[in-house]
């Protein structure tokens, strides 16, 4: 990554705003249709993506120290979220292994580093002093249609089992959408088309997000019709949301 004068955007001025309703009804209405407007398409070869809303293309955040703030500290209803520091490494790795997931604590010194040099954001949550779950903002996507049009993705977003269904999950992608409107107008996402992955599509749709038309990517490719693949984590559906002016 090229050096740059470091970036002071942070997220000062953020507002949380979470409804207390969402419309059960969303994700049946997008999917169905999506479903048919992608069939229409299935004997013409996809268009290149078009972002919805406008997009500046980020410029990249120079090698920041750890204590450079991008994202607003944020505390609700005994849930806060910060950025991650040095010591969290252990303890996130410990809590997903209590609950029976191997989160190396390699993954997240490599986090650390990929935020040194501004690659990445992590966002810690923390319920009554407890870490509860994390989400981070890959700032060049490894996804090309995303990289291409300068979009950040959300990346590797985990609630512990204990702590799901109190609006961590919520306020952690709320957090990390304020946090990217600073940078561009539009944020990405993919997500397993398993139903391990249920909850987390739901969320997406009710959020705004909606497929980015191009189909199932597997394995660095978008599968054509006919063809085949195993059905696991890589299985991926990816998403895009429109960023309101009134977040940044």
């Amino acid at each position: 990554m090229k050096e740059t004068a470091p970036n002071k955007a942070s997220c000062t001025n953020t507002r949380i705003i979470i409804p207390d309703v969402w419309d059960s009804a969303a994700f049946s209405s997008i999917f169905l249709a999506s479903s048919f407007f992608c069939s229409q398409a299935e004997s013409t070869p996809a268009p290149a993506p078009q972002p919805v809303g406008q997009v500046r293309k980020r410029k990249p955040l120079a090698r920041l120290p750890l204590t450079a703030t991008i994202c607003k500290k944020i505390t609700m209803n005994e849930i806060r979220v910060r950025e991650m520091i040095d010591n969290d490494s252990e303890v996130i790795s410990k809590a997903f292994l209590n609950q029976g997931w191997n989160k190396p604590i390699s993954q997240y010194i490599q986090y650390l580093q990929e935020t040194r040099e501004g690659k990445r954001t992590v966002l810690i949550a923390e319920y009554k002093g407890e870490f509860a779950g994390y989400v981070t903002i890959l700032w060049e996507s490894d996804y090309a249609p995303f990289s291409t049009h300068g979009i950040p993705e959300i990346s590797d977003f985990n609630v512990l089992k204990k702590f799901q269904r109190q609006g961590i999950g919520n306020m952690l992608m709320e957090t990390a959408e304020q946090c990217v409107a600073k940078h561009t107008g539009i944020v990405g996402i993919g997500v397993g088309l398993m139903s391990d992955y249920g909850a987390a599509q739901i969320l997406y749709v009710k959020r705004g997000y909606t497929p980015d038309g191009l189909g199932i990517f597997y394995k660095g490719q978008h599968l054509k019709y006919g063809e085949q693949a195993q059905v696991d984590d890589d299985l991926v559906l990816y998403f895009t949301k429109p960023l309101s002016p009134s977040a940044k």
